[in-house]
């Protein structure tokens, strides 16, 4: 009868359940770690080109 419960609880379906949560898991977190690094890259390259033509522009206006 102690038995009965570790066969009802298969461990495939056990495994399946954990690699489940861990695709969730990688989805969620990793998908959105991803975009914050790509939107902070994104920003920055923004930002670099930002710079570079106000900087042309300022040189061009005030030579």
């Amino acid at each position: 009868m102690e038995n009965n419960l570790f066969e009802t609880i298969n461990i495939a379906d056990y495994t399946y359940f954990i690699d489940y949560w861990i695709t969730i898991y990688y989805g969620i977190v990793f998908q959105w770690q991803l975009y914050l690094v790509q939107a902070g890259t994104i920003q920055q390259a923004y930002w670099m080109m930002k710079s570079i033509l106000q900087d042309n522009i300022f040189n061009y206006k005030y030579k």
